[in-house]
């Protein structure tokens, strides 16, 4: 026995202490989907249900190695979610940029669901300007769509064109719209894929209140799902899907 494990991705993110979110989410969800998870930590943070009391970044060169332990440990797939700051965001684009085989999942974190932000101004930059680029598949919110395009959402064909906008910046021109925080009066949530120009849509139920863990869960349900050969599209539909389970999340309100 040689120890080699057959699906294995790696996951960039915060340790949430509530465990709804952050690295640990991503390995108990991997888990589910049958895959390794390789957690790159990117901050310690001190967090209950509802609110961040301290975030305390990871030490660039600890980052570095860390990510550089991932090659040797047969990752292929690579999704991150909080960056904490610009210095992590560099590292990261630069690992990314001398590993091309990599298939690249960037959920751009930049806000807590209690509203605190999760990277500095510099490291929004470094997103906008080299991680979108290099990136496979995008899954940004409304909020996140909006600061990474500067187009103001008001209207799905608003949602849509900033959905566009990002896709064709990216390598993989790929972007999944979560549709959440979009038409929060109906019941009914409409998630939009875009890849090549061509649009899907996925919809599901929407919950009463605010939830926790369910961007968390979704974003590593598809990485699991690609790292186990499904195409992005099929991963997607597959992961909404999981991800229906409130069981997995926590009511905030």
């Amino acid at each position: 026995m040689n120890g080699k494990r057959e699906f294995v991705w790696t996951a960039v993110g915060g340790i949430d202490t509530s465990a709804y979110s952050g690295v640990e989410s991503d390995v108990r969800y991997g888990t589910m989907h049958g895959c390794t998870v390789l957690p790159v930590v990117s901050a310690i943070t001190s967090q209950s249900t509802d609110k961040i009391l301290h975030i305390q970044p990871t030490n660039p060169e600890i980052f570095r190695e860390s990510l550089e332990i991932t090659l040797n440990l047969d990752s292929k797939v690579l999704k991150s979610a909080m960056l904490c700051n610009h210095k992590l965001a560099i590292e990261l684009y630069e690992f990314l940029n001398s590993n091309d085989n990599i298939f690249y999942i960037l959920d751009p974190v930049f806000k807590s669901t209690s509203g605190t932000w999760l990277i500095d101004h510099k490291g929004i930059n470094v997103i906008k300007e080299s991680l979108i680029i290099r990136a496979d598949l995008i899954i940004p919110n409304r909020f996140e769509l909006e600061l990474l395009t500067g187009i103001k959402i008001l209207s799905k064909n608003n949602f849509i064109k900033a959905g566009l906008t990002v896709a064709e910046k990216s390598r993989g021109r790929r972007v999944l719209l979560k549709g959440g925080h979009f038409n929060t009066e109906s019941n009914i949530v409409t998630d939009i894929f875009i890849e090549n120009g061509k649009i899907y849509e996925f919809t599901h139920s929407r919950e009463e209140g605010v939830w926790r863990g369910r961007g968390t869960c979704l974003s590593a349900s598809i990485s699991s799902l690609i790292c186990k050969g499904l195409s992005p599209v099929e991963a997607i539909k597959k992961a909404i899907e999981f991800c229906s389970n409130k069981k997995f999340f926590y009511r905030i309100k």
